[in-house]
């Protein structure tokens, strides 16, 4: 099984966060200055339908919009463009235009919790794998400008995936594709991109810079997803038996009823 991917689109809002972190998201200010030095795409508008009657619009974009908003912010414009060529040509293609058609049949409140990273049942799970699939593919490599090795030192960007393997009252365990190590978060992270779950598909980015670092879950997808159960032991994805396990195993069993055929001869 591969390590999950990000989820493939996000608002706008998630734009302004990763150019502003700690900013007011609903400003429009930063969006300009991004759009304005070719750092972020139009996005695409679905015209929502309900009843017969128009229902407003949700605006959606490539998730390589957001990584050209964090370029930009570190004043890589020149790949934070790049990043957002590529978020056109996948905005403009096929399978997004699909995604966008298929939005417009869903109900408001559903395109934006799926723009949000919620997996609903009303959603077509393999467009959206094969929007991430895409993004893969069209994302152009990392590439990092240093003025020094100190600086290289310094600024840093630790990008992890992983499955969400424990869960507790206030924190959360991540099982790491790769090393098998874990990494420990506070469980609202979790629970703000949808990922709130055993099993959860996660991406956990985190930027290092002299003295700040900056913590990112990023909802992830499974291009290969595999049914996940929390008492398998041999699942890589859990290796422990968590509160949850435990909570589910206690208890007394209950009966086993086995049907036996018997032959009646007359």
């Amino acid at each position: 099984m591969r390590a999950p991917v990000e989820w493939p689109i996000a608002s706008r809002e998630a734009l302004v966060r990763a150019f502003q972190p700690g900013g007011d998201e609903t400003s429009e200010a930063p969006y300009r200055t991004l759009r304005r030095n070719h750092c972020a795409t139009e996005g695409l508008s679905v015209r929502l339908r309900g009843g017969g009657r128009l229902q407003g619009q949700v605006r959606f974009f490539s998730r390589l919009n957001v990584r050209a908003a964090e370029c930009a912010r570190l004043g890589r414009f020149e790949q934070a463009a790049e990043l957002a060529d590529a978020a056109r040509e996948l905005e403009t293609g096929e399978i997004f235009q699909r995604l966008a058609d298929h939005f417009a049949e869903l109900p408001r409140d559903a395109v934006t919790a799926t723009v949000a990273g919620e997996l609903l049942p009303e959603l077509n799970v393999n467009l959206v794998r094969a929007a991430a699939e895409a993004t893969r593919a069209a994302e152009p490599p990392r590439t990092e400008a240093y003025h020094s090795p100190v600086e290289q030192a310094l600024a840093q960007m630790l990008i992890h995936h992983g499955h969400v393997s424990e869960l507790h009252l206030h924190t959360a365990r991540v099982r790491l594709r790769g090393d098998n190590s874990e990494i420990l978060l506070p469980r609202p992270l979790l629970h703000g991109v949808h990922r709130d779950y055993l099993g959860g598909p996660v991406v956990v980015r985190t930027e290092l810079s002299r003295n700040r670092a900056m913590v990112e879950v990023v909802p992830g997808i499974d291009l290969d997803p595999a049914p996940y159960s929390p008492v398998d032991r041999t699942d890589r994805r859990t290796v422990a038996i968590t509160e949850e396990d435990a909570d589910r195993l206690s208890g007394t069993a209950a009966p086993l009823f086995v049907p036996v055929p018997v032959v009646i001869h007359e």
